[in-house]
């Protein structure tokens, strides 16, 4: 209390803190109530999996499709009935018998890629199935994990959905066959894939025998430079330099397939989980922590697997999925031309029937333009880097074959040539030309190889396809100049009209137009080029309607 002197004595003033007035405390109240109704209706929301996106004003407006050219529109798609497609495959029983059920042998792979491109998972878990397989384990497939700059719709920077903040789509979306659940050939014993939920089922963890690579990995038997020399692949991607020092004293491709599967098919264990080193007790970090890692499949390493690889069910069975069929097939009259370029040639007796499928008389191009300039320099010309994986297999084209320049930049340690990680001008000119090239190459290149394969298969191609990731304004000029050729179709993949799960499997729906084509000229340094050239020898095209740049 406060007391004050005055000329009528002592008088009691009011306390400092005077009680609230009602309408203050009602609004107190009301403000508490909303705030608490918000937290427990958003949390509401996330336990129970409902998506909640919070974009900033104008963030979807201003959103594009990597330019300015095009809007995205539609939405991720909901593919909760896709998973419960996989949950329902038939070998996701306990009690089949063995090599299945509670009794079966499985290998999940926790060390394969996440967050990157599409075709550098691709291709890996296509060799860990093959691996699965030659150990007699099944395979435990999982969904693709996105990186965020390559998923389709923009990521809202709040979201209380898992899926949304962490997009994912599931691997049977994306191709069809053994990899993702299907059936081998009807006489092979071999146990089907699973799906990563059923194995959280079939193989609890009290049960798992954990795999660390960085374990593993320095036992694998290393080559010599001698051995590269011996090897009949030793030279697929030129000579080896001491700038490449790190490519061959990586081991071969066989050997690590054989060490891995000599391991697995050895463990008693029925339920093994390879994982990346590193994780255990933070000691002796993998820098490259997959089972066939980027040391193999940028390199020559790789070759020796294609003999067991291209004819193993694993790559014979592989298929588009439906969802990608359909996006190929909503697409098909983009590339149907009628008039006279459309007839066969002179003499013609292997043409195909246009009407049975408009892609024969396709050929498809992978053209990167604006983005992939800097990998060119500072990864592929910097390293002295040889072409990707099956891009090398020697029975390809030899007018193509690529050889690293010699040379480097000096390097001022006395134990080292050159400095690893540098390359001179003049080098870094070389991988330009091959790995961008121009507008006017690009021309030239397209005009070589329509006129070869209308040689060979004695029919007229009209329409160009391009693969592609860039604007229609990065491709006007490129597009212009193929009209003047005499092209009188050209279509792009930014052409094609997708719905939205059909958009969300885009990569695969490039990648099967390119390997239904007649043709295919493609980027050596691109495992999206890999994989088309990988499909396409296992369907039967002929390697010279392979180029590339």
């Amino acid at each position: 209390m406060l007391f004050i002197s005055s000329c009528s004595g002592i008088r009691k003033l009011v306390p400092h803190t005077q009680p609230p007035r009602p309408h203050i405390r009602t609004i107190r109240r009301i403000l508490v109530s909303l705030l608490g109704l918000t937290f427990s209706s958003l949390f509401l929301l996330w336990i129970t999996g409902l998506k909640v996106h919070i974009y900033p004003k104008g963030f979807l407006d201003v959103f594009r499709y990597g330019d300015k050219d095009k809007i995205i529109t539609g939405s991720p798609p909901d593919w909760s009935w896709l998973y419960a497609h996989e949950d329902g495959l038939p070998q996701h029983n306990l009690d089949l018998p063995f090599p299945e059920g509670r009794t079966g042998r499985y290998v999940r792979f926790s060390n394969e890629i996440r967050q990157l491109g599409w075709n550098n998972v691709f291709n890996e878990v296509l060799m860990n199935t093959h691996l699965a397989r030659a150990s007699n384990r099944a395979y435990v497939f999982q969904d693709y994990h996105w990186k965020d700059s390559y998923y389709p719709w923009p990521i809202p920077p709040i979201t209380f959905s898992p899926s949304r903040r962490h997009p994912r789509t599931p691997l049977s979306a994306l191709i069809s066959g053994p990899s993702a659940g299907g059936p081998w050939e009807p006489d092979d014993p071999s146990p089907r894939s699973v799906s990563v939920r059923y194995w959280d089922i079939v193989c609890p963890q009290k049960e798992r025998k954990y795999i660390y690579t960085n374990e593993v990995k320095p036992l694998i038997p290393k080559p010599t430079k001698d051995s590269l020399s011996r090897s009949r692949y030793g030279y697929a991607g030129g000579p080896v330099g001491e700038n490449q020092r790190q490519n061959w004293e990586s081991p071969w491709g066989d050997e690590i397939f054989k060490y891995w599967k000599d391991l697995l098919l050895n463990s008693p264990e029925r339920c093994v989980e390879i994982l990346p080193g590193g994780l255990k007790d933070g000691e002796g970090e993998d820098p490259y922590p997959q089972t066939f890692d980027v040391r193999m499949w940028a390199t020559q390493k790789v070759l020796p697997l294609w003999e067991s690889f291209s004819v193993s069910p694993v790559s014979k069975l592989l298929k588009a999925s439906p969802t990608v069929k359909s996006g190929v097939d909503r697409n098909l009259h983009l590339f149907q031309v009628r008039g006279s370029s459309s007839e066969p040639m002179v003499g013609d007796s292997k043409r195909v029937d246009e009407d049975q499928d408009p892609l024969s008389s396709v050929l498809a191009i992978h053209v990167r333009l604006g983005d992939f300039s800097d990998a060119c320099t500072d990864l592929l010309a910097a390293y002295n880097l040889t072409f990707y994986s099956w891009n090398l297999l020697p029975f390809l084209s030899q007018e193509d074959v690529f050889i690293p320049p010699p040379g480097g930049v000096p390097s001022p340690s006395p134990n080292e040539e050159y400095v690893y990680g540098k390359n001179t001008p003049e080098n870094v000119s070389v991988y330009l030309d091959r790995c961008q090239p121009s507008i006017g190459r690009t021309v030239e290149k397209v005009h070589s190889v329509r006129q070869s394969l209308e040689a060979d298969n004695l029919l007229r191609l009209h329409t160009v396809y391009i693969l592609t990731n860039s604007s229609p304004s990065q491709l006007r000029l490129l597009r212009n100049e193929l009209q003047r050729e005499g092209w009188e179709n050209i279509v792009t993949s930014r052409d094609l009209v997708l719905d939205d799960y059909q958009r969300d499997v885009g990569p695969a729906v490039d990648a099967e137009i390119a390997r239904r084509a007649r043709g295919f000229i493609g980027n050596g340094w691109s495992s999206m080029t890999s994989n088309i050239v990988h499909q396409r020898l296992v369907t039967g095209h002929e390697p010279k309607s392979i180029r590339f740049w």
